[in-house]
């Protein structure tokens, strides 16, 4: 279970403690009950919605959605996006890379650095696995066959990148995948779900609706969009710093090119 909680702060900063007992959860296989209550509870915490769902990917513990997932095209820039059947991982990298890039130039002119976005992979290590730049002749086997960090490799792109907008320069992570889409404002699946949901409200934690129906999370963190489609996205700062330029961001996010 160490490995998990590695895993997660790998990508979003060590997480606080919260009413939420996670090895129990998925030492269970409470596996959707887990990305729901992270979805709508932890609204404030280090420990997000979007992380829970790539790292439960990542570890085995929840089965990507099936087949391929395309959202409404609303711009030219999403009729340019092409079919994830028509693209190798590789391909795939690099069209949401370039996404990336022209939707950051866009919402935050004057930003530079767009050069050291670099895309990275898990390569596993003695109790978990880090971040390391993408190589592609080891990218098969950075991680053993048959653990999650393997199998979910082709379904999590992750990058890092260095840039400076106006006096501030930040380092920035960003995560895309691929998992099941928790509605937040469909009927709650139970009572647990409800109180939680009311919860996250009261605390002004809940999330907002993006034009398209996704989930837009704005935490001190980080920023997070699920898409209906089962594209999920979410960008963190460093641990140290709170996240700033957030509707920016939010905006990068929801962008319809996005997609695979």
């Amino acid at each position: 279970m160490n490995e998990y909680r590695d895993t997660m702060d790998e990508y979003v900063g060590t997480a606080p403690h919260t009413a939420i007992d996670i090895d129990e959860l998925v030492g269970r296989g409470r596996r959707a009950q887990l990305g729901r209550r992270l979805a709508v509870a932890s609204g404030g915490l280090a420990l997000s919605a979007v992380a829970a769902v790539s790292a439960l990917s990542l570890f085995g513990a929840m089965t990507p959605a099936p087949g391929p997932l395309t959202p409404a095209v609303t711009s030219a820039a999403a009729s340019a996006a092409v079919s994830p059947a028509a693209e190798t991982q590789e391909q795939t990298a690099a069209r949401l890379q370039s996404v990336l890039k022209a939707a950051i130039a866009r919402e935050m002119p004057g930003v530079t650095g767009l050069e050291t976005l670099q895309r990275q992979m898990h390569r596993c290590i003695t109790g978990g696995a880090e971040l390391v730049p993408y190589d592609a002749a080891t990218y098969d086997t950075a991680c053993p066959a048959g653990t999650g960090f393997h199998d979910y490799r082709n379904t999590n792109f992750t990058w890092r990148a260095q840039l400076t907008v106006g006096n501030e320069t930040t380092s920035v992570r960003i995560l895309v995948t691929r998992g099941e889409f928790y509605d937040p404002w469909g009927p709650p699946v139970n009572d647990t779900d409800a109180e939680e949901r009311r919860l996250a409200e009261e605390a002004g934690r809940g999330p907002t609706r993006g034009p398209d129906g996704e989930a837009v999370y704005r935490h001190a963190g980080g920023v997070r969009v699920n898409k209906p489609s089962g594209v999920h996205y979410m960008v963190t700062q460093d641990r140290k710093r709170l996240m700033s330029l957030t509707d920016a961001w939010v905006a990068v996010g929801l962008d319809p090119a996005l997609r695979f």
